[in-house]
C-alpha cells in the first residue's frame, strides 16, 4: 500500500470501532492490515514510540511544521537549510549545541506529512503584497463595465514584465503545504539583469516578446550564431535593464499596435497592464502615444540597432561586421507605423 497519515489510521480505527470489518477498513483507508491490527491492540505510533530518540519533541516539530505552512501562505516557503537552521536554534535554546544529522530533514518530513518538498515559482513581492481580496474584487468590477465587456476576447490583451536574474534559476526546491502542487515564492524584484515584456490575448495569442538587456547598446556577442528561434523577437538595452517610459511607448508602436490590428477598424482593443512601480505613468504615455499616432500616415523608418529596438536582421548585420557570418540579405529592418492605430485602444491598469 502507499503512504498513509496518522489521521487516516485514526479514521480507520474509528470505523472499526463502529462495526466495519478490519479487512474492509484496511482497504478503504489504505492502511496495512497488520498495522491496523497492532494499533487496535495498543501499539503506539512510530513517532511516539521513538520520541525519546528525536532531537526535537513531537510538539516542537508540529510547531515547526506549522511555521513552514505559514511561510508557504506568505509566499516565503523555506528551503531545507532554512528549516534546519531554525530547528538548530530551537535546540540551542534548550542547551543542545550539537548539529543535526544529514538525514534529519528527511525524518522531519516523514514525521510531519502535512508538509512536502515542492518546486517554487518566483513572484515579485509587490504582487503578493498588493493582491488583497478588496483589490482583486474591485478589479473584476472594472471588467464588468459595459464598455469593457463589449470588447471581443480576441481583442483583449494582458501585458506584463518579468525578469531573469543572472545566476539564479526560475525554480527551486522548498518546503510547503502537502495539499498544494506548487509554491509561489517572493523575490526582491523581478526586473533584474534582463527584463522581458510579454503580451497575450484572452484567446491565447501571444505577441512577440521584447527583451531588454542592461547596457548602453545591444551587443552582437550576447547572441548565439543560430538566431532562428528568435526570428520575430525584439531586443533593446537600457541603463539598468528595466523598462523605461521611452521603451514602453516604443513597444506600443513597434509591437502592440502592428500585431493586434482587429478585423474591424472600429473594434476596440483592451490592453491590461499591471499597476506596479511606474506603470501608471507608462500607461499615460501609451494613451498619449495612441492619440498622437492616429493622424499619421504610413512611413518607413530605418532603425539604428544601437538606439532603437534591434531585431534579428540587425543582430545578424552586427555579427557580419564582427566577422561571425558571411552574408545577409538585408542589414536593417524597416518598421511601419500602421494607420489602423486609430482604432480605439482601451488601456487599463491592473491590481496594485
Amino acid at each position: 500500500m502507499g503512504q498513509y497519515t496518522e489521521y487516516e489510521i485514526n479514521q480507520a480505527i474509528e470505523a472499526v470501532g463502529k462495526g466495519m470489518s478490519l479487512r474492509k477498513a484496511s482497504i478503504e483507508y489504505g492502511i496495512p492490515k497488520t498495522t491496523l491490527r497492532d494499533r487496535l491492540h495498543g501499539t503506539q505510533p512510530r513517532e511516539i514510540a521513538f520520541e525519546d530518540y528525536q532531537r526535537l519533541s513531537i510538539d516542537q516539530e508540529a510547531k515547526l511544521a506549522e511555521w513552514v505552512r505559514i511561510q508557504h501562505a506568505l509566499g516565503l516557503a523555506p528551503i531545507h537549510q532554512q528549516v534546519k537552521v531554525f530547528a538548530e536554534r530551537i535546540l540551542h535554546a534548550m542547551g543542545d549545541t550539537d548539529p543535526l544529522g544529514k538525514q534529519w530533514i528527511q525524518g522531519f518530513k516523514r514525521r510531519n506529512p502535512s508538509i512536502k518538498v515542492q518546486r517554487s515559482r518566483p513572484i515579485d513581492s509587490r504582487r503578493i503584497n498588493g493582491a488583497s481580496t478588496e483589490v482583486i474584487r474591485d478589479w473584476f468590477n472594472l471588467l464588468a463595465i459595459p464598455e469593457v465587456k463589449s470588447i471581443k476576447p480576441s481583442n483583449r490583451y494582458n501585458m506584463d514584465e518579468t525578469g531573469i536574474l543572472e545566476g539564479q534559476g526560475s525554480n527551486g526546491l522548498v518546503l510547503g503545504m502537502f495539499e498544494m502542487k506548487s509554491v509561489r515564492k517572493k523575490q526582491p524584484g523581478s526586473r533584474a539583469w534582463v527584463s522581458i515584456i510579454e503580451c497575450i490575448s484572452a484567446l491565447g495569442h501571444a505577441l512577440d516578446p521584447l527583451i531588454i538587456y542592461k547596457g548602453k547598446t545591444v551587443q552582437q556577442q550576447w547572441f548565439p550564431l543560430d538566431l532562428g528561434p528568435y526570428k520575430r523577437w525584439q531586443f533593446t538595452a537600457t541603463e539598468n535593464g528595466w523598462t523605461t517610459d521611452d521603451t514602453a511607448v516604443e513597444w506600443l508602436q513597434k509591437v502592440f499596435i502592428p500585431q493586434t490590428l482587429p478585423q474591424g477598424k472600429e473594434e476596440a482593443r483592451l490592453l491590461v497592464a499591471d499597476g506596479h512601480g511606474t506603470a501608471q505613468h507608462k500607461l499615460e504615455l501609451l494613451q498619449a502615444q495612441v492619440a498622437s499616432t492616429a493622424a499619421r500616415k504610413r512611413r518607413a523608418v530605418q532603425l539604428d540597432p544601437n538606439t532603437k529596438f534591434a531585431n534579428i536582421k540587425d543582430i545578424q548585420q552586427a555579427q557580419i561586421e564582427a566577422g561571425e557570418k558571411e552574408d545577409i540579405t538585408d542589414g536593417f529592418s524597416v518598421s511601419d507605423l500602421p494607420s489602423e492605430a486609430e482604432s480605439c485602444i482601451v488601456v487599463a491598469s491592473g491590481c496594485s
